[in-house]
C-alpha cells in the first residue's frame, strides 16, 4: 500500500512541478512584456515632450524675430544683419535656415543663399500668413518646400515655422518670417546607447489624417497616407487595425504582426501644438523583449528532466528500503520512543519539566535545572511555585492560585507568555514560557512547562526603545524637516522641523501625498523620478544632496536642500528625506553674485580705457555691458548722450534697440527737457516706473516702460547722460542706483580720456601735415628759385665781363630778361609770403559783398597786355548783377592765377571765357575755360596737392611753379568754397571754384 502511495505521490509531484515551471515561465514572459510596454509608453511620452519643447522654443524665437523693428520698417540690410545674427545664435538649436519674405511672397533674404529671390506666393503658408486674423500667430508646415531642403539623409524630418510680419497698422501686412527646424537629431539620438533594445527600437511620426511624417526604418513611407493602402503595403502587413487604434486614441499601447517578421510592440503619445496634431509611435520587435525569457525555457526543460530523474530515483530507493524499515521500526518502536523522549529532554535548548496536579516536579531536563540554578534531584518531587515562582518582579508575593500554571493544572487551560522566574541564588530573570495540560482518559493529570531565558532579548528591546526615543527626540527637535514616505509617495513621518518649514501640522499631513509640498510645475518630474527610483534605474540620487523647490501651505514656493536615504523591511521600502530651507542662503548667494557681477561689470567698463577704439565704439560697448547686467532686470534697451560743447544740449551718440521714433525725437535734447535733460540739468538720477507727464518726448503708440536716467559728470561739468529702459512698475533699488552711479563715473573717465586722445591725435596729425607741407613747399621754392637766379647770374656775368662790347639792342634784351627773372622771383616770394601767413593764421581776412563782374574785369585787366601779345581773346560772361560774399583780395588772387595760367597755356589766337552760375540756394560757381594745350587725367588729379609737383612751361616758354594753385585752394576754402579742374589733352582746361552768394551762407 505504501509503495503505491509513493508512486502516486511521485507522479503528482512531477506533474505539478512541470505545470508550475511552465506557468512561471509564461507568467514571467507576460510580466516582462507588461513592464516593457510601460517603459516604452514612458519613452513615447518623453520623446513627445522633447519634440513639443523644441517646437515651442523655436516658435517663440520666430515670434520674437517677426516683431523686430528692422523688419517692420523694411530696412532690408539691417533686417538681414539681424536675421543672420539671430541665426548664428539659434542654429545650434536645430534651426537650419531663416528667411524673410516681402508682402508678395518673394524671399528678400535668407541664411540659405539659394533660397533668396524665390517666389513662395502660391504656398499654403503664405496664404495663411496674409490673413489679418493670423497676426501674432505661428503656423507649422510638415512638408517643407524643396527650396529649403538641406539634408542629404532620406529619413531627415524638417518642419517650417512661419510667422506673419505686420507694420504699426494691424492691416499693414509687410511679409513673413520662416525658420526651418530639423527634428532628426531629437528623433535619432533620443534612444540611449546603453538601452538593451536600442538596436531595434525606433520611432515614427504620423499626423491625425494618417500621413507618415517620419519613419527612419522605412524612409520610403514618409509623406505616405496609410489610408491609401496599395499592393506594396499588403506585401508586408496582414492588417492595418493597429494604425486605426493609434489614430483613435490620444495615448496607449498596441501590438501588430507583419507577414515576414516577428510581432512588434508599439506605444504611442499625442502632440497637440499650434496647428499640428502628431502621434509619436515607438516600435520594438517582441522577440527583442522576450528573447532572454525564451532562452531560459531551455533551462526550465532541463530542470524538469533533472527533477523527474531525482523523483524517480528517490521513489525507487524508498520502495526498496520501505520493506526493510517496516520490520525494524515495528521492533524498535517502543525503544525509539523512549530514547527519543529522553534525547529531546536532554538536548533541548529550553527548560522543560513536568508537574503533577499538586504542582510538584515529575521530570526536569538538564537545561531547566541549569537555568534555575538547581540540580535535577533538588527539584524532583518539590513544589514548583515555592521554589522559583513565589514573588513578582516588583518584590510582591505571587499567590499560587493567580499563577497560570495553577489554571492549567486545575482548569486545563494552556497559556503562553512572559513570566518572571527565580533562581536558587535569589536572582530573577525574565522568561518566555508555555504551560500545557497532560490528559489521560479525558482528565488533567499534570502539566508540561517549557521556558527560555529572554534576558538578553529584553535588554535588546529596551535598548531599541531607548534608541527609538532618542531618535524621536532628535527628530522632533531638529530644525531641518525630516520626512518619511513609502515608495508610493505617502507621508508616514513628519517632525516639528517639517511643520515649521512647510506650515502643515503633523495631523494634517500624515497619510497624505508628497505632492502637497511640491510646486505644481515640478510634480510631473517628481512622479517620473519616483518611478525611476522605485524601478532602481536612478540610484545616484540616494545619499546625495540636491537643491529643489518646496511648496509652503500658504502657496509660497521656496528653495530647499534635500538629502535622501533609503531603508527596507522584509516586505516594504521606505525613504527618509532631510530637507533644509535655504531661502536665506540663496538670498545671500544672490547678493554675493550681485556684488561679484557689479565688480565684474565695472572692471569690464574700466578695461575700455585701455582698448584701442574710438569714443563712439567705447560708448556703444560700455552701454552693452550695462544692459547685459543681469541683476538690473533691464529691458535690453538704452542710449547714451554726450553734451554738445558750448551748448546746453545733449546729443544721442549711441543706442541699443531704441525705437526709431525715439532716436529721431531724442537726437538732440535740451538741458531740463524730458527725463534725460532733467538728469543733465539737476545732476541727479531720474527714475520713472512708467511713461508719465515728465516724458515730454513721446508719441502715439509709445510702448509703456520705466527709466533710469543717469548723469555723467566731471568736476561739475555735464559730460553726458545714460538712459536704460525698465519693465513697467519696476521699483527703484539703492544697489541698482549705486552701480549706475559708479558706471557713470567710469564713463566720465572714458569720455575725458578719449577726448584727450583725440585732441592729441589731431594735434599730431596737424603738426605732421604742417611739417610735411613746409618741407615740400620749401623744396618747391628752392627748386623754382634756382632757374630765375641762374638767369640773373648768367646775364650779370656776361654784362660784367664785356658790357662795352654789347650793342644797345643786346642790352635791351638783357634788361628784359633780367626783368622777367626778377618778376618770377618776386611772384615766388609773394606766394611764399601769402602761404606762410595762411599757415600762421595772420593773413588778413575781411569778407564782404562784392560785384563778381567787377572783380573778374579787374583780373582780366591785369593780364590783358600779355593776352594781347599772344592774340588771345578774353571774354567776361559774368552778369553785372551777380553778387558774392568773400574776401576781395583773396578772390582777386584766385582769378589772377587762373587767368594767368589760362593765358600761359593757351596758344596764340586762343580764347578764354569766364562764367558763373548758381548751383544751389547758397553757392555761386565761377569757371575759367581756355582753349589751351590741356592736361592728361593723371596730371589733373595731381593739381591742388602739396605733395605733388605739377609745373610745366607755357606755350611761349613761360615758366610755371604750380604754387599759385596751392594758394588758390587755401583762399577758396578760407571763403567756404571748393576748387577743382577738368581738362582734355589738346583741347583745353576749365578751372572751377565756388563762393557763398551772401553773408548768411558764408
Amino acid at each position: 500500500m505504501k509503495s503505491k502511495l509513493i508512486i502516486l505521490l511521485t507522479v503528482i509531484i512531477l506533474t505539478f512541478t512541470i505545470f508550475l515551471l511552465v506557468g512561471l515561465h509564461n507568467s514571467a514572459k507576460k510580466e516582462v512584456v507588461q513592464r516593457f510596454q510601460s517603459r516604452q509608453l514612458f519613452t513615447a511620452r518623453q520623446l513627445s515632450k522633447e519634440l513639443e519643447t523644441c517646437l515651442r522654443d523655436e516658435s517663440r524665437a520666430v515670434e520674437i524675430l517677426s516683431t523686430l523693428p528692422v523688419l517692420k520698417n523694411k530696412k532690408t540690410d539691417a533686417a538681414a544683419k539681424a536675421v543672420q545674427e539671430y541665426f548664428e545664435y539659434l542654429k545650434k538649436d536645430h534651426v537650419k535656415s531663416i528667411s524673410i519674405y516681402d508682402e508678395k511672397g518673394t524671399i528678400i533674404y535668407s541664411t540659405l543663399k539659394d533660397a533668396i529671390a524665390s517666389d513662395q506666393s502660391d504656398t499654403k503658408f503664405f496664404a495663411w500668413a496674409a490673413q489679418r486674423k493670423n497676426k501674432g500667430y505661428q503656423f507649422i508646415i510638415e512638408d517643407v518646400p524643396q527650396t529649403f531642403a538641406q539634408s542629404s539623409k532620406n529619413s531627415s524630418f524638417q518642419v517650417m515655422i512661419v510667422a506673419p510680419v505686420y507694420g504699426e497698422s494691424p492691416s499693414n501686412f509687410i511679409g513673413l518670417v520662416s525658420a526651418v527646424v530639423d527634428l532628426d537629431d531629437i528623433l535619432t539620438s533620443f534612444f540611449k546607447p546603453d538601452s538593451a533594445h536600442h538596436s531595434k527600437e525606433n520611432a515614427w511620426l504620423i499626423d491625425k489624417d494618417g500621413t507618415v511624417l517620419y519613419q527612419a526604418e522605412h524612409p520610403e513611407m514618409m509623406m505616405f497616407n496609410v489610408h491609401q493602402q496599395d499592393e506594396s503595403c499588403l506585401e508586408c502587413h496582414t492588417s492595418f487595425k493597429y494604425v486605426e487604434t493609434i489614430l483613435a486614441k490620444p495615448t496607449g499601447t498596441t501590438a501588430y504582426q507583419l507577414k515576414e517578421s516577428s510581432e512588434k510592440l508599439s506605444s504611442f503619445f499625442t502632440i497637440n501644438y499650434k496647428n499640428i496634431s502628431w502621434k509619436v509611435v515607438v516600435n520594438t520587435p517582441l522577440n527583442e523583449v522576450t528573447d532572454f525569457v525564451d532562452k531560459n525555457s531551455l533551462q526550465t526543460v532541463a530542470l524538469i528532466v533533472v527533477i523527474s530523474l531525482i523523483l524517480l530515483i528517490s521513489s525507487f530507493l524508498l520502495l526498496r528500503s520501505n520493506r526493510l524499515k517496516a520490520k525494524a521500526e515495528t521492533e524498535a518502536e517502543k525503544l525509539r520512543g523512549q530514547q527519543a523522549f529522553n534525547l529531546i529532554l536532554e538536548s533541548a535548548g529550553e527548560g522543560i519539566f513536568g508537574l503533577d496536579l499538586n504542582g510538584n516536579h515529575t521530570f526536569v531536563n538538564p537545561k531547566a535545572a541549569e537555568l534555575l540554578g538547581f540540580k535535577i534531584e533538588e527539584l524532583i518531587g518539590k513544589h514548583s511555585h515555592t521554589l522559583w515562582h513565589h514573588t513578582r518582579p516588583n518584590g510582591e508575593p505571587y499567590p499560587g492560585k493567580e499563577c497560570h500554571i495553577y489554571a492549567t493544572l486545575h482548569e486545563g487551560i494552556s497559556h503562553t507568555g512572559e513570566e518572571y522566574f527565580w533562581r536558587k541564588d535569589g536572582t530573577g530573570f525574565s522568561v518566555d514560557f508555555s504551560t500545557t495540560p497532560i490528559s489521560e482518559t479525558g482528565k488533567v493529570v499534570g502539566a508540561v512547562v517549557t521556558f527560555q531565558d529572554i534576558t538578553e532579548r529584553k535588554l535588546a528591546e529596551e535598548t531599541l526603545r531607548a534608541s527609538e526615543e532618542r531618535f524621536r527626540s532628535v527628530t522632533q527637535s531638529a530644525n531641518d524637516a525630516i520626512i518619511i514616505s513609502n515608495k508610493l509617495g505617502t507621508i508616514l513621518g513628519w517632525n516639528k522641523g517639517a511643520e515649521k518649514i512647510f506650515g502643515f501640522a503633523n495631523t494634517e499631513i500624515i497619510g497624505k501625498s508628497l505632492e502637497l509640498i511640491i510646486p505644481p510645475d515640478y510634480r510631473e518630474k517628481h512622479y517620473t523620478g519616483m518611478e525611476r527610483l522605485v524601478a532602481e534605474s536612478d540610484r545616484h540620487i540616494v545619499g546625495k544632496t540636491m537643491e529643489l523647490q518646496g511648496l509652503h501651505k500658504s502657496g509660497n514656493v521656496f528653495p530647499v536642500e534635500l538629502s535622501l536615504s533609503e531603508w527596507k523591511t522584509s516586505n516594504e521600502t521606505f525613504y527618509t528625506g532631510i530637507i533644509r530651507d535655504i531661502s536665506e542662503r540663496k538670498k545671500a548667494e544672490a547678493e554675493e553674485e550681485k556684488q561679484r557681477e557689479i565688480l565684474e561689470k565695472l572692471n569690464d567698463l574700466s578695461g575700455l580705457l585701455a582698448e584701442d577704439m574710438t569714443l563712439e565704439q567705447s560708448l556703444e560697448k560700455g552701454l552693452q555691458i550695462i544692459l547685459s547686467t543681469s541683476f538690473l532686470r533691464l529691458e535690453q534697451i538704452g542710449g547714451l548722450f554726450l553734451s554738445e560743447i558750448g551748448k546746453n544740449e545733449l546729443v544721442l551718440k549711441s543706442s541699443v534697440n531704441l525705437p526709431e521714433a525715439i532716436q529721431t525725437m531724442c537726437a538732440n535734447v535740451p538741458f531740463g527737457h524730458c527725463l534725460c535733460g532733467r538728469a543733465a540739468s539737476t545732476g541727479k538720477i531720474q527714475f520713472a516706473a512708467c511713461v508719465d507727464e515728465r516724458h515730454e518726448n513721446h508719441y502715439q503708440g509709445i510702448i509703456d516702460h520705466g527709466h533710469y536716467t543717469i548723469p555723467i559728470f566731471s568736476d561739475g561739468e555735464v559730460l553726458g547722460v545714460i538712459v536704460v529702459y525698465l519693465p513697467v512698475g519696476h521699483l527703484s533699488n539703492p544697489l541698482e542706483m549705486s552701480f549706475l552711479r559708479s558706471a557713470a563715473d567710469v564713463f566720465s573717465g572714458i569720455i575725458i580720456r578719449k577726448h584727450a586722445e583725440n585732441e592729441i591725435k589731431s594735434k599730431n596729425q596737424q603738426l605732421q601735415k604742417t611739417n610735411s607741407e613746409k618741407d615740400k613747399f620749401f623744396s618747391i621754392i628752392a627748386h623754382d628759385l634756382r632757374s630765375p637766379f641762374s638767369g640773373f647770374l648768367n646775364l650779370t656775368e656776361l654784362m660784367a665781363e664785356g658790357s662795352e662790347d654789347f650793342s644797345k639792342v643786346e642790352l635791351t634784351d638783357f634788361s628784359k630778361a633780367l626783368h622777367d627773372s626778377a618778376s618770377t622771383v618776386y611772384k615766388l616770394l609773394e606766394n611764399l609770403l601769402e602761404w606762410a601767413q595762411m599757415q600762421k593764421g595772420t593773413i588778413s581776412f575781411a569778407p564782404g559783398e562784392l560785384s563778381l563782374a567787377e572783380v573778374v574785369s579787374f583780373g582780366i585787366d591785369t593780364i590783358n597786355q600779355r593776352a594781347l601779345q599772344k592774340g588771345i581773346t578774353l571774354i567776361n560772361e559774368i552778369p553785372e548783377t551777380q553778387q558774392v560774399y568773400a574776401d576781395e583780395k583773396m578772390i582777386n588772387t584766385v582769378l589772377r592765377n587762373f587767368l594767368s595760367n589760362a593765358v600761359k597755356f593757351t596758344k596764340r589766337d586762343g580764347r578764354i571765357v569766364v562764367r558763373s552760375k548758381k548751383i544751389d540756394a547758397e553757392m555761386i560757381q565761377i569757371s575759367v575755360q581756355d582753349t589751351g594745350v590741356g592736361m592728361a587725367e593723371k596730371d589733373v588729379n595731381r593739381l591742388f596737392k602739396m605733395e605733388e609737383k605739377v609745373s610745366s612751361k607755357g606755350t611761349d616758354g613761360e615758366p610755371s611753379t604750380g604754387l599759385g594753385l596751392l594758394l588758390c585752394k587755401e583762399f577758396v576754402e578760407k571763403n567756404g568754397g571748393k576748387v577743382w579742374a577738368e581738362s582734355t589733352k589738346g583741347e583745353g582746361s576749365i578751372f572751377y571754384f565756388t563762393v557763398p552768394e551772401s553773408m548768411q551762407n558764408n
